[in-house]
């Protein structure tokens, strides 16, 4: 395993281990199974909010347009702000990066501030996008 040198402004000089691509990758497997399981209650709470006794006069089409707006109202916020809304306040470990015993830091050895992991978070997208073709 890799190590990182990290010398402070104290001349002191801290050791990281650096993670594994399999650490990572299953890390991202393990959010994505939470992001999954989140969908699935999703769609669970939407299907039984759209066959209240009051919504019995919805054709199915509008059942159905119910139940997306449900699923948009519910789900997506988590896909979009999971890793950021992670990195921000559980000082830069998903629940996947935490099981796997691996977390972000700055160049500093500290948690990530904010506005890092903002572009982080905006650069993913970018690298997710770009990465597909070439996995």
């Amino acid at each position: 395993m890799k190590n990182f040198d990290l010398v402070t402004s104290h001349n002191i000089t801290i050791e990281y281990q650096l993670a594994t691509i399999l650490d990572r990758f299953l890390a991202l497997m393990i959010d994505f199974c939470i992001i999954l399981i989140w969908l699935w209650i999703s769609n669970t709470v939407a299907e039984s909010m759209s066959r209240g006794h009051s919504y019995d006069y919805f054709v199915n089409s509008d059942r159905r347009l119910y139940q997306e707006m449900i699923i948009s109202f519910l789900f997506l916020p988590v896909l979009f702000f999971y890793n950021l809304a992670f990195e921000i306040f559980a000082g830069g470990a998903s629940p996947g990066k935490m099981i796997m015993g691996i977390k972000v830091v700055n160049l500093h050895g500290q948690n990530p501030s904010i506005g890092e992991c903002f572009l982080r978070w905006t650069f993913r997208q970018v690298e997710l996008f770009l990465s597909l073709g070439g996995l």
